[in-house]
């Protein structure tokens, strides 16, 4: 069976990125695409368009009942849950790029008119094949994560990767005494995760560590287009699954966004933030503010993951 996916907003390099692997998957196609013009020019449109075979709409909703699947990847994530909501709530299921959205009142609004129907994203870093190999869900292990830039923007690729190798839903995050924007997560299962957001200077570069069972480490450099499109390859085939119905990431992708949000209180109020703190309903990274400031990437061989 051939799933229609619907894209919707062309800002960073992922829409092009995706769509090349999805015109390699054999039961996945683009069938629309809309695009609000925040960043892009309405050629690029045009040549998105023209390139993959895609029927451009003049507004999201209007593609409702035209695909199974949709793509949420504007860089302004305050425009992500209503972007969602009219595919939500006809059954559709969607994948929201990173991050998913800038405070508590979005995400509950998310959760309740996604219902029963499946959420995906968050971020492609915890499907790089190096981390692919690591087992989720250990108990009482240590892990160390080092990113950089934006703590919020590019953040969300820590804490969603944070999230999908723990295995389990965050307990508490801290602010510590460590050097830079550092803090330190406990999940529900005793693994104690360390993320430090202000890394070294060099674009698309991520750094873990990981002690349990056994000790492991990776380095993910943006400059490798093979590992990347090999990460957005294992990406989009979980969103597949997610269409066909054979897996269901909601829980942890909602629970990973709420993390993010806590990594944000616990770096302003430097105080622990637990999903009860009243501290963490203040909490508002304001996506129009950072859309101001956004620069795409180009998509080459050498650009960063954005």
């Amino acid at each position: 069976m051939m799933h229609r996916i619907g894209i919707l907003g062309l800002d960073s390099s992922h829409p092009s990125a995706f769509a090349e692997i999805l015109a390699r998957m054999p039961s996945m196609t683009i069938a629309g695409v809309w695009d609000g013009g925040a960043v892009r020019e309405p050629a690029t449109l045009q040549t998105f368009a023209r390139t993959h075979d895609a029927t451009i709409v003049d507004s999201p909703s209007s593609m409702v009942d035209h695909v199974d699947g949709v793509m949420v990847l504007s860089v302004n994530w305050d425009t992500h849950v209503s972007l969602a909501t009219p595919f939500l709530e006809a059954d559709v299921p969607v994948l929201i790029d990173k991050p998913v959205a800038g405070d508590l009142d979005s995400l509950a609004r998310l959760a309740d008119v996604a219902g029963q129907t499946p959420l995906y994203g968050g971020s492609a870093l915890g499907y790089h094949p190096t981390l692919l190999e690591w087992p989720t869900g250990v108990v009482e292990r240590q892990l160390w994560m080092a990113g950089y830039n934006h703590s919020f923007y590019y953040g969300a690729h820590l804490t969603a990767t944070a999230r999908r190798l723990a295995g389990a839903d965050w307990r508490s995050v801290s602010p510590t005494s460590q050097p830079g924007q550092t803090v330190q997560v406990t999940f529900e299962n005793d693994v104690v995760t360390t993320i430090r957001f202000d890394g070294g200077d060099d674009p698309g570069v991520f750094g873990l560590l990981d002690v349990g069972d056994t000790t492991r480490t990776t380095l993910i450099e943006g400059s490798d287009g093979d590992e990347r499109r090999s990460m957005y390859e294992s990406y989009l085939a979980g969103f597949q699954a997610t269409i066909e119905g054979s897996i269901d990431e909601s829980a942890r992708v909602l629970d990973g966004a709420r993390l993010l949000l806590a990594t944000r209180g616990a770096l302003t109020y430097t105080e622990r933030i637990e999903p009860t703190s009243p501290t963490l309903a203040d909490i508002h990274a304001d996506g129009e503010v950072f859309l101001e400031s956004y620069q795409p990437y180009v998509a080459h061989s050498g650009s960063s993951p954005n």
